[in-house]
């Protein structure tokens, strides 16, 4: 993106060698998508964490494990015994590619950047691990937020509300997503999200056989899924929450071996303090954003504007799944194409002056950044030959993804701070058209 005024042939084959550049990683993307995520699960019947809690051990008959819609799922899976784990894999692949074509459908960018995001989903770790254990309610979570965005920018606010409330109702946390609706004053919204939750839960009371007050609690708070211990000490991919990050930075500094830590101990009780400091502070950040965007887009309709308040909270899901796991950070893949669409359209006003340029350069760098570090892990690992070994940064850099999440979060905050600083230099620049007296 930085501008070196280059001219004739050298521009055109700058531009051929990224589009080959692109076209590589996608084909190679595609590759360890086919092999991982495909050929080599299927003699291990996909195993993962839904295919535990639908078809293992995992199974709680009498609780909601994740949400309502989930719900439904696991009691049809029970009374039609020919639905099997393979079904839903091939139902995953399938709501994945979707969802990226309307992340390339709402994003609307020029061809070479639409490669360059398609390389950056094919290639991310999240997407592949889900693949490989058909974590379909990410999956499906995914697809649905893909499809809200292309709905919220259409001005299509009914089909918006019902994707939204769908992923939701797969499992809680997507319900954050309604923030920017709550902002907005869409009341008639919230009424048909009420109905489609009236609906869902009594269909699942009926087919799973439980009460009707329990199964409006328990789809409204999921508590199948509590543990009463926070994730094992050494880093994980299926402990990647603020929680277990934080216990696992303080009991090594403690000098503490445990296995499990119980919530009730004392360095519980610490890490889930310190998480609920820090996601209070994105929350705040995000919320206080969101209702300068909407209050921006009351007075006038922008699709920036609306991309910007689903970049803040799409960027925030995997941080408030506090128990979360690496194929969760699939939720970020349209990060990548709101941010690639907010830089192409604003990208005149930005680079207009020298500091919004250099800003918009060195955002674009922290962006890379933040994605090699959730995953791309060929990337992770390169880097970390060259830094000091045993040194706090590798471990953090190489282990803990959430901080790359973090860094996602608040990079994302500092570019749509930086639009509104180009915005407001430009209409202060501009000349005062002054009416004939």
């Amino acid at each position: 993106m930085i501008n070196f005024s280059l001219r004739g042939n050298v521009k055109k084959y700058i531009n051929t060698i990224f589009f080959l550049l692109c076209l590589a990683a996608i084909i190679w993307g595609l590759r360890v998508l086919f092999y991982e995520g495909i050929y080599y699960s299927i003699p291990r019947h996909f195993n993962g964490d839904f295919y535990a809690a639908t078809f293992g051990d995992l199974q709680i008959p009498d609780r909601i494990f994740y949400g309502p819609l989930y719900s439904l799922l696991w009691g049809l899976t029970n009374y039609f015994s020919f639905i099997t784990i393979y079904h839903f894999a091939i139902a995953s692949i399938l709501l994945y590619f979707l969802g990226l074509y309307f992340c390339l459908k709402f994003a609307n960018l020029p061809k070479v950047v639409s490669l360059f995001c398609i390389a950056l989903s094919l290639c991310f770790y999240p997407v592949i691990l889900s693949i490989s254990i058909a974590a379909f309610p990410e999956i499906f979570e995914f697809f649905c937020i893909s499809l809200a965005i292309y709905f919220a920018l259409g001005r299509r606010h009914c089909g918006e509300i019902i994707c939204i409330s769908f992923a939701a109702f797969m499992k809680f946390i997507p319900w954050f997503l309604i923030v920017p609706i709550l902002l907005g004053k869409r009341w008639g919204d919230l009424i048909i999200s009420a109905i489609l939750f009236s609906i869902l839960v009594t269909i699942v009371s009926f087919v799973n056989n439980f009460s009707l007050i329990q199964t409006i609690v328990e789809s409204a708070f999921p508590l199948g899924g509590t543990m009463g211990y926070i994730g094992p000490l050494s880093p994980s991919g299926e402990f990647t929450g603020l929680p277990e990050f934080f216990l696992r930075f303080t009991t090594s500094i403690m000098g503490d071996e445990s296995r499990l830590i119980y919530l009730n101990s004392s360095y519980g009780l610490l890490s889930i303090l310190i998480s609920a400091v820090i996601i209070s502070i994105c929350l705040f950040a995000a919320t206080t954003f969101t209702f300068f965007l909407k209050w921006n887009e009351r007075r006038e309709f922008s699709f920036t504007l609306v991309k910007e308040s689903y970049l803040l909270w799409v960027c925030l899901l995997p941080i408030l799944t506090l128990r979360s796991h690496s194929h969760t950070f699939i939720l970020l893949v349209p990060s990548f194409f709101l941010i690639a669409s907010i830089i192409v359209y604003e990208y005149p006003k930005l680079r207009a002056k020298l500091i919004t340029s250099f800003s918009l350069n060195a955002i674009i760098v922290v962006f890379l950044v933040s994605y090699v570090w959730i995953g791309f892990r060929p990337g992770r690992y390169f880097v970390s030959n060259f830094l000091k070994e045993n040194s706090l940064f590798v471990y953090l850099w190489k282990e803990e993804i959430i901080i790359g999440n973090l860094l996602l979060f608040f990079n994302s905050l500092l570019l749509i701070i930086l639009v509104h600083v180009a915005r407001y230099i430009q209409n202060a620049e501009a000349p005062i058209n002054v009416g004939s007296q």
